[in-house]
């Protein structure tokens, strides 16, 4: 593995922990401000890395 590929493991291993820990655990309650705030960062995060991979599966 290459270090592009290093990091790229530590952000879906981060955006998989932060799903864990925010989503999932977050699903069926009623969210305090903090929750929010951890929810709405996470899912930034993951459409971040869903951005990232796209581009770079599509690069010519």
């Amino acid at each position: 593995m290459n270090n592009q590929d290093d990091k790229i493991s530590v952000k879906l291993y981060m955006a998989d922990l932060c799903y864990n820990q925010c989503v999932k655990s977050y699903m069926e309650k009623i969210l305090t401000p903090f929750e929010k705030e951890c929810m709405m960062k996470c899912l930034e995060n993951i459409q971040g890395l869903r951005i990232e991979f796209y581009n770079a599966f599509n690069k010519k």
